[in-house]
């Protein structure tokens, strides 16, 4: 784990350097050759992680579920978990409103006249109802498995998971032969993690390339407050409440997780990061694998504290471009749907912008405006999905301090 962690830090460097390089000199040598090597490397370990999420869900979930005692510990676990997530994922959007009405990004701001190509058609304009979230949520199994339907596996893996827990002998037989699948799914994702350093690399280094820097600056008021807010939750709330109930130090934790914090921030998914978070607490930080399994998965699809953010704080700038005066009633609803589309985003790159349309319909703002932060999403999604992460890794380590109290 150790070569690994220098290896993955390496290939950030080195992503850098060459990325900047690649820049500046707009090489033909890069358009023609390196450019279309990077996508590929960059893809392949995309798909490779994305091959692994679903059974690893399906696996870590069933097994964790199908484990617990039927005692206070496993009704704990449920109920903290739970809680810990929309606690912290509320907090995490409170502050980024508060920040946004001090501030006012998007006030006076010629955006609103020159909307940089604004197309209603660029826009995902997907009706969404109750029905079919519903729909969405309670599917076949195996289509929900082939589809990659990640809410839809979660909602069957509780069911599997706790109908394996029962005394049955044939159905105690099928238990263990969830655990040994689960083992055989680790084993391959401890495969996928040799190919980590290169795919990351080739990430960091197009991202870094390919990044629309006009549109960056016409928006670089609400860019920088958006990362500065989403950062302060990153490095001082999380961290804060991790060491109030575990006494983790600061540099400790990033430290011991910072192959997770590099994955996230370069894949850009918290269900791609998924097999090395759960691999990184179990080795570092020696966490109980009934935990991981459980509380790991479940964040990886409704722990969204960075997209709730980034969410609030787009409907916030749109108001105010537009000139639309949200009120305290507005506001107060904006929170519960930000928390609410954030929770239902698939654990994807870039899926806070299917979301936004909720967000946006639901204040009655227009919903064409989302075309204008299509340039700059993936610069953002990458620190939005690294704390989607760190959320998910310090629930997980302050509901095992719990647990091994309880």
């Amino acid at each position: 784990m150790g070569n690994l962690n220098r290896q993955i830090m390496y290939a950030v460097l080195m992503s850098i350097i060459f990325g900047l390089i690649f820049r500046w000199c707009e090489s033909y040598y890069f358009e023609i050759f390196f450019g279309p090597a990077l996508i590929l490397i960059g893809q392949v370990f995309l798909m490779l992680l994305k091959m692994i999420m679903v059974p690893l869900i399906f696996f870590a979930l069933t097994t964790s579920i199908s484990s617990l005692k039927k005692n206070h510990q496993s009704q704990r676990l449920w109920q903290g978990t739970i809680a810990f997530y929309l606690i912290t994922m509320l907090t995490a959007i409170i502050i980024m409103m508060t920040a946004f009405n001090i501030f006012s990004p998007g006030t006076d701001s010629e955006l609103l006249m020159n909307p940089a190509g604004v197309s209603g058609d660029e826009t995902d304009k997907t009706s969404y109802s109750l029905s079919g979230v519903i729909q969405s949520l309670i599917q076949n199994p195996f289509k929900a498995l082939a589809s990659g339907n990640i809410m839809a596996v979660v909602v069957f893996s509780i069911f599997f998971g706790l109908s394996l827990r029962s005394s049955n002998k044939n159905i105690q037989n099928v238990r263990s032969l969830m655990s040994g699948l689960f083992d055989s799914i680790m084993q391959i994702v401890n495969w996928i993690m040799r190919f980590a350093p290169l795919g990351i690399f080739a990430l960091l280094t197009d991202l870094i390339v390919k990044q629309d820097m006009a549109v960056f600056m016409e928006l670089f008021y609400f860019i920088a407050i958006v990362i500065f807010v989403i950062l302060f939750h990153g490095l001082v709330v999380l961290p804060f409440i991790l060491k109030f109930f575990t006494k983790i130090k600061f540099m400790d934790f990033f430290i011991k997780g910072k192959e997770i914090f590099i994955t996230a921030f370069a894949t850009s998914s918290s269900a791609a990061t998924l097999p090395i978070t759960i691999k990184t607490l179990e080795k570092n930080y020696k966490i109980e694998p009934n935990v991981s399994k459980f509380v790991l998965p479940l964040g990886a699809t409704i722990n969204m504290d960075g997209t709730a953010m980034y969410e609030a704080a787009v409907a916030l700038f749109v108001a105010n471009i537009v000139g639309i005066n949200l009120g305290f009633s507005d506001q107060v609803i904006l929170v519960f749907i930000a928390m609410a589309a954030s929770i239902g985003a698939p654990a994807i790159p870039s899926a806070g912008m299917v979301t936004l349309v909720i967000v946006l319909s639901t204040l009655n703002l227009p919903v064409e405006y989302i075309a204008l932060f299509i340039p700059v999403d993936r610069l953002i999604d990458t620190f939005r999905t690294t704390i989607n992460v760190e959320g998910d890794v310090v629930a997980a380590l302050v509901m095992n301090r719990f647990i091994k109290k309880s």
